[in-house]
């Protein structure tokens, strides 16, 4: 897996970038402050046969939603993240 900080989103930025990652990683772990500004990343990356797996998940933090559970649904569900890192599992979103 490899992670990719907020501070260095350009990594993951297109397509053609997460094709190349694909060469020596299964997967990528995006904070979740890039999936915030480009969400098409998750499509790209399962484009290329990457997983993707967010970080960091916190009640305290909840992004731009109302509570951390319903951030935490909306990667899952709506993006189609395939897991994601949380520092309040139990706070994780059943399926719908």
């Amino acid at each position: 897996m490899f992670l990719v900080s907020d501070k260095t989103p350009d990594r993951v930025d297109s397509p053609e970038k997460l094709k190349a990652i694909a060469a020596w990683a299964t997967g990528i772990g995006p904070n979740k402050a890039i999936l915030e500004k480009t969400p098409d990343i998750v499509s790209w990356a399962h484009a290329a046969k990457l997983t993707v797996t967010p970080w960091t998940f916190r009640a305290s933090q909840p992004g731009k939603s109302a509570s951390v559970r319903d951030e935490m649904a909306y990667l899952l569900f709506t993006l189609g993240v395939d897991e994601l890192f949380t520092d309040n599992p139990d706070l994780f979103p059943q399926t719908k």
